[in-house]
Order: C-alpha cells, then structure tokens, then sequence
C-alpha cells in the first residue's frame, strides 16, 4: 500500500505543480494572430542578435524559410463564405460589422480569383524584408564575393520566394 501512497503523493505533487502553468487557450489569446496557422504572417523580429563570441566573427549565414503570404490554395473557401454573406444579407440580418465584412469579404475574392495558392505582393515584401535584415546586420559577409546555395520546391510561390530573398541579400 506504502508504494501506492508515494506514488499519490507524487502525482499530487506534479499536478499542483503543473496547475499554474500557462494553457494553450492563454497563449493563443494573447497573440491572437498564431491562430492563423499557415496562413500568420511572418512574424518581424524584435529580439536582439547574441553577438559572436570573444575572438569569432561570422562567417556564413544559413536561412530555412518557408514561402512568404499567399492566397489561398482554393477558391472554395470564398465561395462558400459569400454564399453564406448572400444569404445572410437577402435575409437581411447583417449587423453594420456583418456588412463591412461582407464588403471586405467580397473585395479579397475579387483579389484572389484565380490566384490561388500564389505569393500576395505582402509575400514578396516579407522575403525582401528578411534578405534587407540579413544585410543590415552581417554587411561584412554580404558586400563580399557570395556562393549562395537556394534549393525550394516547384511549386511557384515557394520558387519566388527563395529568388526574392536571394536577389535582394546585396541591399
């Protein structure tokens, strides 16, 4: 019964423990825009860089990016949307807020049609704006002679990314 009771305590013990850390639901509220999943947008970097080491100095830089914001894979999900927003708006129960969404709903499928799954022109300012911040700060490794080595996937976006960023790491 001794080992039963240990173990009891134990348990207590690490569920107490645990009872004040901080849930997913928290976090998630707090920075809301993680809850777009592949569809968040880059995040800008506000930290600091560690400098190198006492006696090192940068010598190369390694990026593994994924491709920048994009429209949506399908038109599917618009359609279904507006679908839905007609049907609310003929009914007439959209709030003023339910109608300038409307409005906004129908202004983005208008952009994106027959563009899905492309890089959005935020895309392509997110990846000239990692290569402008890899410039400003290893200056020294980039005004130099460069071997660079890109490899993405054929899907277009990712392809327009990977150029973008490379292009645009002289400044």
């Amino acid at each position: 019964m001794k080992p039963y009771f240990r173990l009891s305590i134990l348990f207590l013990f690490f569920l107490g423990w645990t009872a004040g850390a901080q849930t997913s639901r928290e976090e998630l509220l707090t920075h809301i825009e993680l809850t777009a999943g592949n569809y968040a947008n880059y995040p800008v970097p506000t930290g600091h860089l560690t400098p190198a080491p006492e006696g090192y100095e940068p010598f190369y830089i390694s990026h593994y990016g994924r491709h920048g914001a994009r429209y949506m894979t399908s038109d599917r999900a618009y359609r279904r949307l507006q679908k839905q927003l007609d049907t609310a708006q003929f009914l007439g129960i959209l709030t003023d807020y339910g109608k300038d969404v409307y409005l906004r709903v129908q202004k983005a499928a208008a952009d994106a049609k027959d563009r899905a799954g492309e890089l959005t022109a935020l895309g392509g300012r997110q990846h000239q704006e990692i290569a402008r911040r890899m410039y400003e700060r290893f200056p020294e490794l980039l005004s130099r002679p460069l071997q660079v080595d890109a490899r993405s996937s054929t899907v277009g976006r990712c392809m327009i990314s990977m150029f973008t960023s490379a292009r645009n790491c002289r400044g």
